[in-house]
């Protein structure tokens, strides 16, 4: 009987030329494809650029030695992360998270503002968005006198107010999925429920929907660590 013959094919091999300076840097590094050549300001690099002198990547660095800060490449600025002894572990774009919970006074309230009456809603510093919940318009102001729920409505397009804090960068995909995605709001109330009645119904007050948000945020990213 005669047996087949196997053969195996390899992904063909990228072959690659470095040269080095006298320091021992290295200085270019040359492909098929590709040619990088790299400055140095002493041991930290801080430029590469291609065959035709384009800049292709920055790099910023820290006062200690092998100390990278951040990449601008296409564009983008990427920063790098450290272990405890001092190793890159990982590579990151987004930074600090851009959400952050703000409050304003309530309109045509008087005495509202930092020690009185506040609104409150999560604003993106960096594009301007926010959303907070209210009461839809038309509810009946002797109801939310008495804590009674009320429909409620999303509130957006609100401006800057008073920063109260940022979102945790570990809640900061899941604000923007809940921003972006609210779903229906539920009921509004003025306190988070009406205390004379048994059960209590479900609606929320603005700063109790931010709370119940963060915790909520905050119960995904720590799951399973306790």
């Amino acid at each position: 009987m005669k047996r087949k013959k196997h053969t195996s094919r390899l992904w063909p091999r990228r072959a690659y030329s470095f040269k080095y300076d006298p320091f021992g840097r290295r200085i270019y590094k040359s492909s098929s494809a590709t040619t990088s050549i790299y400055a140095y300001d002493h041991y930290d690099l801080v430029e590469e650029t291609n065959s035709s002198g384009a800049v292709v990547a920055r790099y910023v660095h820290g006062l200690q030695t092998d100390e990278p800060l951040a990449m601008l490449r296409a564009g983008a600025t990427s920063f790098y992360s450290a272990d405890g002894l001092g190793s890159i572990s990982s590579l990151s774009n987004s930074g600090f998270c851009p959400w952050q919970v703000h409050n304003r006074p309530l309109k045509s309230v008087p005495g509202a503002g930092p020690l009185g009456l506040d609104h409150h809603y999560f604003y993106n510093t960096q594009t301007g968005a926010s959303i907070g919940l209210g009461p839809a318009a038309g509810a009946s102001s002797g109801d939310l006198l008495k804590g009674n729920p009320v429909p409620g409505a999303w509130e957006r397009n609100e401006k800057p107010g008073h920063n109260n804090g940022d979102v945790p960068d570990y809640s900061c995909d899941c604000v923007n999925q809940k921003a972006n995605h609210p779903g229906n709001p539920p009921k509004y109330c003025t306190y988070k429920g009406n205390k004379d009645t048994n059960p209590l119904p479900t609606c929320s007050n603005c700063f109790g929907w931010v709370v119940s948000v963060l915790q909520d945020c905050r119960n995904k990213a720590f799951a399973g660590q306790q």
